[in-house]
């Protein structure tokens, strides 16, 4: 998708001048939305130099107006279940609208609040951190691992924390060929939570690991089970070894040396 079909596709809720690619995953694009940058491209004097939200772009299978309507509801719903179960420290808010381009493709854009400083958890140099903010993360990741594995439990419903990443376009598309698969499902079993893209910690005094992707998961039937049961092994697997390694770091600290 080209800057203009971005642009048109989006335009239901800006004039979105200022829209910068700033990172994505396999299906989706997402844009930095500057409300103060102008056609011109300078920004008056004293205006922020910062986005206020992102815009997710998303291409959706419907090939009708109503069903792709019904798609950006059920988007909405699973998106506020995921915050529901999550809680406000660790989630943000996602609204979904329903766009279309000139060639009759429909597309669910999402808005969300732009956290400024945050940093995937992929990019986090754990070995420059202290042994508390470690710990921090850790217990962060515990309870988005349990609250996670209970949404599924009572809802069938459950979020994607790990994700993918593509830096540009055509690494997407190039993603989504035939060919990569392999190398994609052997990336699925070898991830590990605490390099996620999906998850974020913030720049702050107390950082917090935060969700940003809401997508329910496409896949239905026995793909869907199937994707599931892969997913819930993944998160007792890493719970299991976050719950083990917390403890001996807790272990490490608390004993005094002289009994050891």
């Amino acid at each position: 998708m080209q800057q203009a079909e971005v642009e048109r596709v989006a335009a239901p809720i800006t004039s979105m001048h200022g829209l910068q690619r700033i990172g994505g995953g396999s299906e989706t694009d997402v844009y930095l939305h500057d409300a103060y940058l102008y056609n011109d491209g300078h920004k008056a004097d004293g205006q922020s130099e910062t986005g206020d939200f992102v815009v997710k772009v998303k291409q959706l299978s419907a090939t009708t107006a109503a069903v792709a309507r019904q798609e950006i509801v059920d988007m909405q719903n699973v998106a506020s279940l995921f915050v529901a179960y999550l809680g406000p420290e660790h989630s943000i808010e996602s609204d979904f609208i329903l766009s279309e381009d000139g060639s009759g493709r429909y597309y669910a854009i999402a808005i969300q609040p732009y956290l400024a400083a945050a940093r995937p958890l992929v990019e986090i140099d754990y070995q420059t951190l202290a042994a508390q903010e470690r710990s921090q993360i850790n217990w962060q990741l515990l309870s988005l691992l349990r609250q996670s594995l209970r949404c599924y439990r009572q809802t069938g419903h459950m979020p994607d924390l790990y994700g993918t990443a593509s830096r540009n376009i055509a690494e997407r598309q190039r993603m989504n060929q035939p060919w990569m698969w392999p190398k994609r499902i052997w990336g699925f079993f070898n991830q590990r939570l605490w390099a996620a893209h999906n998850l974020m910690l913030t720049n702050e005094l107390q950082p917090r690991v935060v969700l940003v992707d809401y997508d329910q998961v496409r896949w239905s039937g026995l793909w869907g089970r199937l994707y599931y049961a892969i997913c819930q092994l993944l998160f007792w697997r890493d719970l299991i070894w976050l719950a083990s390694h917390d403890a001996h770091a807790h272990l490490d600290t608390e004993v005094p040396h002289a009994v050891k």
